[in-house]
Protein backbone atom coordinates (compact mmCIF):
# COMPACT_ATOMS: atom_id res chain seq x y z
CA UNK A 1 0.00 0.00 0.00
CA UNK A 2 0.96 3.59 -0.63
CA UNK A 3 0.31 7.01 0.88
CA UNK A 4 0.47 10.59 -0.58
CA UNK A 5 3.65 10.97 0.30
CA UNK A 6 4.49 8.06 -1.89
CA UNK A 7 5.87 6.00 0.14
CA UNK A 8 5.08 1.88 0.51
CA UNK A 9 4.12 -0.40 3.43
CA UNK A 10 4.18 -3.73 2.03
CA UNK A 11 3.10 -6.77 4.58
CA UNK A 12 4.73 -10.15 4.05
CA UNK A 13 3.04 -13.09 5.74
CA UNK A 14 5.25 -14.90 8.15
CA UNK A 15 2.95 -16.57 10.60
CA UNK A 16 1.01 -20.24 10.35
CA UNK A 17 -2.59 -18.78 8.13
CA UNK A 18 -6.00 -20.39 8.85
CA UNK A 19 -7.88 -17.58 6.70
CA UNK A 20 -8.78 -16.94 3.20
CA UNK A 21 -10.33 -13.45 2.22
CA UNK A 22 -13.56 -14.50 3.35
CA UNK A 23 -12.33 -16.11 6.61
CA UNK A 24 -13.30 -19.59 6.14
CA UNK A 25 -10.18 -21.95 6.91
CA UNK A 26 -7.94 -22.62 4.42
CA UNK A 27 -7.29 -26.40 3.63
CA UNK A 28 -3.23 -26.56 4.38
CA UNK A 29 -1.11 -28.00 1.60
CA UNK A 30 0.35 -31.53 2.04
CA UNK A 31 4.40 -29.38 1.67
CA UNK A 32 5.12 -25.89 1.93
CA UNK A 33 7.06 -25.32 -1.41
CA UNK A 34 9.67 -22.42 -0.62
CA UNK A 35 9.90 -19.92 1.65
CA UNK A 36 9.06 -16.40 2.40
CA UNK A 37 12.07 -14.08 1.77
CA UNK A 38 14.40 -16.84 1.59
CA UNK A 39 13.82 -17.91 5.48
CA UNK A 40 14.36 -20.77 6.77
CA UNK A 41 11.44 -23.64 6.12
CA UNK A 42 8.37 -23.21 7.99
CA UNK A 43 7.77 -24.65 11.58
CA UNK A 44 5.20 -27.25 11.42
CA UNK A 45 1.64 -26.22 11.59
CA UNK A 46 -0.01 -26.11 15.48
CA UNK A 47 -2.33 -27.89 16.44
CA UNK A 48 -5.53 -26.48 14.58
CA UNK A 49 -4.13 -24.28 12.61
CA UNK A 50 -3.33 -24.35 8.49
CA UNK A 51 -0.04 -24.44 6.97
CA UNK A 52 1.64 -21.00 5.96
CA UNK A 53 -0.49 -19.41 3.09
CA UNK A 54 -1.19 -16.05 1.50
CA UNK A 55 -4.07 -15.27 3.50
CA UNK A 56 -4.87 -12.14 2.22
CA UNK A 57 -3.90 -10.35 5.52
CA UNK A 58 -0.85 -10.02 7.12
CA UNK A 59 -1.45 -13.07 9.32
CA UNK A 60 -4.45 -15.12 10.16
CA UNK A 61 -5.69 -17.29 12.96
CA UNK A 62 -8.92 -19.04 13.17
CA UNK A 63 -10.85 -16.24 14.71
CA UNK A 64 -8.68 -13.29 13.97
CA UNK A 65 -6.33 -11.42 11.29
CA UNK A 66 -4.26 -8.61 11.53
CA UNK A 67 -3.31 -5.96 8.69
CA UNK A 68 -0.86 -3.47 8.13
CA UNK A 69 -1.98 -0.01 8.08
CA UNK A 70 0.68 3.11 6.97
CA UNK A 71 -0.45 5.91 9.17
CA UNK A 72 2.01 8.51 8.11
CA UNK A 73 5.33 8.73 5.70
CA UNK A 74 8.69 7.14 6.00
CA UNK A 75 11.18 9.23 5.30
CA UNK A 76 15.02 8.77 6.39
CA UNK A 77 15.79 10.07 10.10
CA UNK A 78 12.16 10.86 10.69
CA UNK A 79 9.66 9.11 12.70
CA UNK A 80 6.88 6.87 11.42
CA UNK A 81 4.14 5.03 12.20
CA UNK A 82 2.72 1.62 11.48
CA UNK A 83 -0.24 0.51 12.58
CA UNK A 84 -0.93 -3.76 13.34
CA UNK A 85 -4.70 -3.92 12.95
CA UNK A 86 -6.64 -6.81 14.69
CA UNK A 87 -9.84 -7.81 13.83
CA UNK A 88 -12.02 -10.29 15.28
CA UNK A 89 -13.51 -12.62 13.21
CA UNK A 90 -17.41 -14.25 13.42
CA UNK A 91 -18.31 -15.09 16.94
CA UNK A 92 -15.24 -13.29 18.95
CA UNK A 93 -14.65 -10.16 19.68
CA UNK A 94 -11.71 -8.23 20.79
CA UNK A 95 -10.52 -8.87 24.63
CA UNK A 96 -10.14 -5.36 25.85
CA UNK A 97 -8.71 -6.91 29.45
CA UNK A 98 -5.49 -8.16 27.81
CA UNK A 99 -2.51 -6.31 27.82
CA UNK A 100 -1.88 -6.46 24.09
CA UNK A 101 2.01 -6.28 22.91
CA UNK A 102 4.47 -6.42 19.87
CA UNK A 103 7.87 -7.08 20.35
CA UNK A 104 10.14 -6.06 17.39
CA UNK A 105 13.56 -8.08 16.29
CA UNK A 106 16.48 -5.46 16.34
CA UNK A 107 16.61 -4.45 12.74
CA UNK A 108 19.33 -2.89 10.66
CA UNK A 109 18.41 1.15 9.71
CA UNK A 110 15.35 1.63 11.88
CA UNK A 111 15.23 2.68 15.28
CA UNK A 112 12.36 1.42 17.23
CA UNK A 113 10.81 4.55 19.92
CA UNK A 114 8.58 2.30 22.14
CA UNK A 115 8.34 3.87 25.58
CA UNK A 116 7.59 0.19 27.16
CA UNK A 117 9.84 -0.46 30.36
CA UNK A 118 11.18 -3.48 28.71
CA UNK A 119 12.82 -1.61 25.55
CA UNK A 120 12.74 0.51 22.93
CA UNK A 121 11.35 -2.20 20.55
CA UNK A 122 8.12 -3.28 22.50
CA UNK A 123 5.21 -1.81 22.08
CA UNK A 124 2.03 -2.43 24.18
CA UNK A 125 -1.27 -1.08 25.62
CA UNK A 126 -0.10 -0.62 29.16
CA UNK A 127 2.54 2.21 27.18
CA UNK A 128 -0.40 3.41 25.36
CA UNK A 129 0.35 2.00 22.22
CA UNK A 130 -2.84 -0.38 21.58
CA UNK A 131 -6.30 1.53 20.85
CA UNK A 132 -9.51 -0.79 20.62
CA UNK A 133 -11.25 0.53 17.81
CA UNK A 134 -14.35 -1.41 18.24
CA UNK A 135 -16.00 -4.10 19.66
CA UNK A 136 -14.33 -6.33 16.81
CA UNK A 137 -11.01 -4.37 16.09
CA UNK A 138 -7.67 -2.59 17.83
CA UNK A 139 -4.75 -0.62 16.27
CA UNK A 140 -0.89 -1.15 17.89
CA UNK A 141 1.03 1.79 16.52
CA UNK A 142 4.90 0.86 16.10
CA UNK A 143 6.39 3.94 16.32
CA UNK A 144 10.07 4.21 14.48
CA UNK A 145 12.59 5.99 12.93
CA UNK A 146 14.59 4.62 9.44
CA UNK A 147 18.15 5.97 9.52
CA UNK A 148 18.65 4.90 6.09
CA UNK A 149 16.87 5.34 3.21
CA UNK A 150 15.79 1.93 1.48
CA UNK A 151 13.31 -1.10 2.33
CA UNK A 152 13.32 -2.61 5.73
CA UNK A 153 11.93 -5.79 6.85
CA UNK A 154 10.41 -5.09 10.60
CA UNK A 155 10.03 -8.62 12.85
CA UNK A 156 8.41 -9.36 15.51
CA UNK A 157 6.07 -11.30 17.66
CA UNK A 158 2.19 -9.95 18.38
CA UNK A 159 0.96 -10.81 21.77
CA UNK A 160 -3.27 -10.27 21.40
CA UNK A 161 -6.45 -12.10 22.40
CA UNK A 162 -9.85 -12.73 21.43
CA UNK A 163 -13.07 -14.01 22.89
CA UNK A 164 -16.11 -15.71 22.36
CA UNK A 165 -18.84 -16.28 24.94
CA UNK A 166 -17.57 -19.36 25.63
CA UNK A 167 -14.05 -18.85 25.92
CA UNK A 168 -10.65 -16.42 25.52
CA UNK A 169 -7.36 -17.11 22.86
CA UNK A 170 -4.11 -15.82 23.64
CA UNK A 171 -2.58 -16.02 19.96
CA UNK A 172 1.63 -15.06 19.54
CA UNK A 173 2.01 -14.80 15.32
CA UNK A 174 5.11 -13.83 14.07
CA UNK A 175 4.62 -10.92 11.45
CA UNK A 176 7.35 -9.45 8.85
CA UNK A 177 6.65 -5.88 7.83
CA UNK A 178 8.47 -3.98 5.04
CA UNK A 179 9.08 -0.99 5.09
CA UNK A 180 10.43 1.76 2.35
CA UNK A 181 12.04 5.04 3.53
CA UNK A 182 12.60 7.86 1.49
Amino acid sequence: MTNDRGVGVVFAVATLCGCNKNDAPAAPPAQVPGQVMGSQPAPAPAAGAAAAANCGHAACGDSYFIDVVAEDGCASAARCNVGLKLTATGAFHVNDQYPYKFKAEATPAVEFLGTDPAGKNVFSKPAGDWAQTGAKSGLMTVHLTPTAPGRSTISGVFKLSVCSEQNCLIEQPQLQVSIHAS
